[in-house]
Parts: structure tokens; sequence; C-alpha cells
């Protein structure tokens, strides 16, 4: 009998002990972000070496980011101290989409638990109030468990109330870290990523099409060349590639890049970038970069995009395009950028270079597996047989703060078969 009581007991504290902000999120949630001990994770981030350079020494950022947001609390009446401690807490962002015909996403965020929620709740409204100009508006709901106290945002109260909660949950918590969930139409996926060692490491489990894989595209390392700063080459096409535009943009258009990616089998990146920050804070950017992409397109298909987007073009011939896509980034000396766009076999290329001076460029450069730090991070996570996504922030490291050492990140995916996927990253 006092089996059963001390059962009973155990178990009652349990289901007490496993509230959390996760029960707030809507189970029909397109996307969850959930961020165990916030104030804990962003401590141990700092302890990174990339993370760490950027954020203290020597680039500062901490300092920078917070005196700004200090005074723009100060002027919304807002105590930064006090606002600061109700963030040693738990937080879960989420993304509904009520109606699945329409391209329309809704956003929220819950947080708990909190000591004092009025006033957090009270910070909160004053901060996103500008986003009211744009048409983008919270509603503030108080929520109460067993006497802790939460913090739920949502864009649409109707909406976010008439689904159920408390659903949402993921396989594996760490004391601190980050953890995400997709559950899209295109893609299923639930991961986490932490620090360990002083080293972000991440790795994510989950489901695509399998008619967007291409399983046979990536090659071996020794196969590939390393410009020197992004590489990637991946088997499994993403058809929107919203989410990364601003990274294809330092290459070519990315609406360009887009229109292609429909019909493609396959892409692969290259670049090398240098900045230099020259007098009256210019920037001068030099890189030496390709994107190709396995597409049976035909090239007249994609000038109505250029013209929809008002680009410079003139057509060279069936299998050349030049283009020039205007820079709006300010002090920069760069006004325009010229491109070459071409197609051999099935392949398209889009470049600065034209075919003879890339073709030169690529058989003087390295190969990919001789990189050190590429060699270290995939003794770490593997090498990915669907994707391949390296970055080499040495090179910057070494220019801007004059720090000697190796900063990258490498990221892999595994196609497992019948859609299933694996995915492991790593920042150090």
């Amino acid at each position: 009998m006092k089996k059963i009581i001390l059962l009973f007991i155990v178990s009652i504290f349990s289901i007490l002990s496993f509230t959390t902000v996760l029960d707030f999120v809507p189970e029909d949630s397109k996307a969850t972000v959930y961020i165990n001990n916030l104030s804990q994770t962003y401590d141990s981030l700092k302890t990174v070496p990339t993370i760490k350079s950027l954020l203290l020494d020597p680039f500062q950022g901490e300092i920078l980011i917070s005196n700004y947001v200090e005074m723009f609390l100060e002027s919304i009446k807002v105590k930064p101290n006090e606002f600061f401690g109700q963030l040693k807490t738990n937080m879960a962002l989420f993304v509904q989409k009520p109606n699945e015909e329409e391209d329309l996403y809704l956003f929220g965020a819950a947080f708990g638990p909190i000591d004092q929620p009025e006033k957090f709740s009270d910070a909160f409204k004053k901060i996103i109030e500008p986003l009211s100009n744009s048409g983008i508006s919270f509603t503030t709901l108080n929520k109460e468990v067993d006497g802790e106290k939460y913090i739920v945002l949502v864009q649409d109260k109707s909406v976010y109330q008439s689904v159920n909660t408390e659903s949402v949950t993921f396989k594996d918590i760490y004391e601190n870290g980050i953890y995400f969930k997709i559950d899209s139409s295109e893609m299923e996926n639930e991961g986490y990523a932490y620090v360990k060692d002083n080293v972000l490491i991440g790795k994510a489990s989950g489901f695509v099409d399998e008619k967007a894989i291409n399983e046979n595209y990536i090659k071996q390392p020794q196969d590939y060349k390393f410009f020197g700063t992004i590489f990637a080459a991946s088997g499994l096409v993403p058809k929107e590639i919203s989410a990364i535009n601003e990274l294809i943009n330092i290459i070519a258009d990315s609406k360009l890049v887009e229109r292609i990616l429909e019909s493609s089998e396959g892409f692969e990146l290259n670049a090398d970038l240098n900045i230099e920050t020259q007098e009256q804070q210019n920037i001068k950017i030099k890189q030496d970069s390709y994107i190709k992409v396995n597409s049976s397109i035909n090239l007249d298909s994609i000038i109505p995009i250029m013209e929809e987007n008002n680009i410079n073009y003139e057509k060279i011939s069936d299998e050349k395009i030049t283009f020039k896509i205007d820079v709006d980034a300010q002090n920069t000396e760069i006004e325009s950028v010229n491109y070459n766009l071409w197609k051999e076999d099935e392949r398209i290329y889009i470049s600065e270079m034209d075919n003879n001076t890339l073709n030169e460029k690529i058989y003087n450069t390295s190969a990919l597996s001789n990189n050190e730090l590429f060699k270290d991070l995939t003794q770490r996570i593997g090498y990915g047989n669907l994707m391949v996504m390296f970055l080499d922030f040495s090179k910057f490291m070494d220019q801007f703060a004059g720090l000697q050492g190796e900063f990258g990140f490498l990221l892999n995916i595994e196609h497992l078969g019948k859609g299933r996927i694996d995915t492991d990253f790593i920042l150090n």
C-alpha cells in the first residue's frame, strides 16, 4: 500500500514538473522554436569561438546591441534591469497558418514561468507597439498553471483559441539549448542545437518529399574545389528559397535562382569573398563565385523574370545571357554587378566570370578535402550524401580582428531512404 501511495505522489509531482511554455503552443503550428533556459542558453553560446568574437572581444557586438536596447527601453519608460531579469525563463515561438489556401502566417510566443507577468506584459506591449504602424499587432494572454504564471502573445486570439494546446513535445530536452520543429506540406523536421565543449552542435531528423531528392548528385570532397569562403552542394532542391535570399543575393539574383531551381535536380555554390573597409567607412567587395544548377530549363523562359524585375540583360545566344544587378547597399563602392548566365549540356552557370575565366579559376583552386577546417569539422559530424554546406570565416576574423585560428560552420543532410533525412551541423 505504501508503494502505491509513493508511486501516486511521484506521478503527481512528475506531471506538475513538466508544465512548460510548450503547453501553450497550438497543435497546428507549422513551426515551433523552444529555448530552454533562455539566459543560460545565451551565456553558453558566448563560449563558442565564432559567436564569442562577435559578441565579446574584439567586435563587442553585445555591448553595442545592449546599449541600443537599453536606450530604447528607457525611451519607452521600461526599466532595462527589470525587463532583462524576467528573461531568465523559457521561451517558445510558433507559427500558425489558419488557411492552407492562403499564404498567411500568424506568429506567436510564450514565456514562462514569469515572476511579475503584469510588468513583463506591459513592457512587451510597449516594445511591440511600433509594429502596429505596419499593421502587425499582438494580444497578450495571461496563463497560470499550478501557481506558475505564463504569458502568451498571439496575433489572432480567435485563431489561437480555436485549436488545442499541450500537444507539442520534443524527443530530447537538455538543460540548455534551442529546439525546433517544422511541420509543413514539403517537410517534417525536428531537431536541437546546444553548446558542448565550446562548440555549437545540432541535429535534426524528419521527412521530405522523395520527389525533391536526387541522392546521386553529391560527389566526394576531393572531387570539389573550394574557392575559400562558401561552398554548398545539394541533391535536395528547395523550390522556395525566400529564407536564404540574402545569401543567394551575394552571388546572383535570388528570383532568377528560384526560377531555375523550379525544374532542377541539384545545385552547387562556390564563392571566395573579400571585404575591405576603406576611407569614409566605404566597403569594397571582391568575389570569385558561381552557382551551378542541373536543370533542363530553357534560357528563354528566364527572360520574363528579368523583364518583370527590370533587370538590364542582353541575350548573346541561345546558350548565353549577360545581365546587370543594381546594388542598393549603402557605403559601398559598387553600384552594379555584371553577371554571365550560360548553359552547358544540362548545367546552368551564373557567375561574374565568363566560362573560360571560371574554368581557369577552378583548375587552379585546391580541393575542398584539403581545407584543414573542413577536415576537422567532417571528422566530428561526417559528410552528407544529400546536401553539404561549408562556411569558412577564418579569413574575415584575421582581416577584421587579427584573430588567428579556424572559424567555420558545416551542415550535412543524410538521406536514409523513403524520404527520411538526418541533418547535422556544427559551429566552432
